[in-house]
């Protein structure tokens, strides 16, 4: 998804009460990183603590090596499944930042995204409202010419809900690449930027029916607020 997937990562981490591992099988901003206690580039297997007792702070976030001048990248496929044993060895959640949308609201999926691993239990996708009824280019959407064909709307046209929500419900949208027993949660971020939000009562049945729960939120302000 897009529009708050990293924030929401770190708040998720804060609401723990254990220490908590988070990673990504995409890209991070390194002015994103510093919201972690702990940082840990991981170029092998072996870069992996031997233990929890070389680990301090809470949020505990494990990267690859730096790819870009601003960006960060993800641990070898190898090296998350390491992650993952760790974290059932330290009885521990694990949070995985799985899409990139180079910080803009809404997105859609390019053929070889999102990455997600097949051991997640839970799937979150977001979607900022920033976006709602701006016009459907770069400035607004990743990849626009993919999300132009996958709500059947001309490029430069009005976002408007129904577009969005047609994204989300589409297995080549937001459930793109969903493992089949994971549960899927919806998060509508963003609401202080679009007054009437509510407009998407109306198609919470339609929402609700491909995902247990829906929520609305103001990540930035940490509310969540229904």
């Amino acid at each position: 998804g897009s529009g708050g997937k990293t924030t929401l990562m770190f708040q998720l981490a804060r609401d723990f009460e254990t220490q908590v591992i988070c990673t990504t099988t995409t890209h991070l901003a390194l002015d994103q990183l510093d919201a972690a206690d702990q940082h840990w580039v991981l170029n092998e297997p072996g870069d992996l603590p031997d233990s929890a007792d070389e680990l301090s702070g809470k949020i505990l976030l494990f990267t690859g090596p730096q790819v870009e001048v601003d960006r960060v990248g993800s641990p070898a496929p190898e090296i998350l499944d390491r992650l993952r044993e760790l974290a059932q060895v330290w009885n521990c959640p694990m949070i995985i930042e799985a899409d990139g949308a180079r910080k803009l609201p809404i997105k859609a999926p390019a053929e070889h995204e999102p990455p997600i691993p097949d051991f997640i239990d839970t799937v979150i996708t977001v979607i900022g409202l920033s976006g709602l009824g701006k016009p459907l280019t770069e400035e607004w959407v990743h990849r626009p010419q993919i999300y132009s064909a996958l709500v059947d709307l001309p490029l430069g046209a009005s976002l408007e809900s129904e577009h969005l929500v047609k994204a989300l419900t589409s297995p080549r949208g937001g459930l793109k690449n969903i493992p089949a027993d994971a549960r899927k949660i919806l998060l509508i971020n963003q609401i202080d930027s679009f007054p009437n939000w509510k407009t998407f009562y109306s198609q919470i049945d339609t929402l609700l029916a491909t995902y247990s729960t829906v929520a609305f939120s103001v990540l930035e302000d940490q509310m969540l607020l229904e």
